[in-house]
C-alpha cells in the first residue's frame, strides 16, 4: 500500500498545477478556490524541489558531525513550510477579502495533520530510532493527505464549474 500511495503521489503535483491553470484557461473566477489552488501548487512545487536536498541532510549527509540532530532538519523544515502555507492561505484570503472556502479549510486541516505527523516522526526518529510502525504511518499519512487534497481540488473544480454553468443557464 505504501508503494501504491507513493506512485499516486508522483502524479499529485501534476494535479496541483493543472487544476488552477485549467481554471484560468477556462476563465473561471472561483475566488477562494483559485487562490488556494495556486498556493497549493506553489508550495507543492517548492517542496518537490527541496525534497532531494533535504533527504541527503536527513540521512546524515552534508551535515557537520558536531550537529547530530539531522532529523530536526527534515521534520523541522516540513513543519515550517506547512506553517508558512497555512499563513499564506489566511493572509491571501484576507488580502483579497474572501472568506475561506472548502478547499482552503480542507488544505489547512491537511497541513495541520501533516504537522502532527512530522512531530510524531521526529519524536520517533530521535527517541525511538525510527520504529517500523511510526515510519509506515508517517509515509502513508503524508502521501494519503496529499492525494486527498488533489482529489478534493478536482472534485471542487467540477462542482464549482457545474454550479457556474447552471447559474449561467438560469440567467439566460
Amino acid at each position: 500500500m505504501e508503494e501504491l500511495l507513493f506512485q499516486l503521489y508522483n502524479r499529485v503535483t501534476f494535479v496541483h498545477i493543472a487544476v488552477p491553470v485549467l481554471a484560468l484557461i477556462t476563465g473561471k473566477r472561483f475566488g477562494s478556490f483559485l487562490l488556494t489552488s495556486f498556493i497549493i501548487a506553489a508550495f507543492d512545487g517548492y517542496m518537490n524541489h527541496l525534497s532531494p536536498e533535504l533527504l541527503v541532510i536527513a540521512r546524515g549527509g552534508a551535515v557537520p558531525p558536531e550537529l547530530p540532530h539531522y532529523p530536526l532538519y527534515w521534520y523541522g523544515t516540513w513543519v515550517i513550510i506547512d506553517m508558512m502555507a497555512i499563513v499564506s492561505i489566511r493572509y491571501g484570503h484576507k488580502l483579497i477579502q474572501e472568506k475561506l472556502g472548502f478547499l482552503a479549510k480542507a488544505y489547512m486541516l491537511g497541513l495541520l495533520c501533516m504537522i502532527a505527523l512530522q512531530i510524531v516522526g521526529y519524536v520517533d526518529s530521535v527517541f525511538f530510532h525510527k520504529t517500523d510502525t511510526i515510519t509506515l504511518i508517517y509515509s502513508v499519512g503524508i502521501n494519503a493527505i496529499n492525494i486527498a487534497i488533489a482529489l478534493l481540488m478536482i472534485w471542487q473544480y467540477i462542482i464549482l464549474t457545474v454550479k457556474e454553468t447552471f447559474r449561467w443557464q438560469a440567467s439566460s
